[in-house]
């Protein structure tokens, strides 16, 4: 394998943070809860 393993599991761990990030952000923030209440609301697609 040629991609250094570090690095995958670093993006990986990356991904898994993000998201928990983004629903820290929206619990602090009104304004953006709300703007993601929003976006949760219109169909994907």
């Amino acid at each position: 394998m040629t991609l250094d393993e570090n690095a995958v599991r670093a993006l990986l761990r990356m991904d898994e943070l993000i998201p928990v990030a983004v629903e820290d952000i929206a619990a602090a923030d009104p304004v953006y809860r709300k703007a993601a209440q929003a976006d949760e609301a219109q169909p994907s697609g």
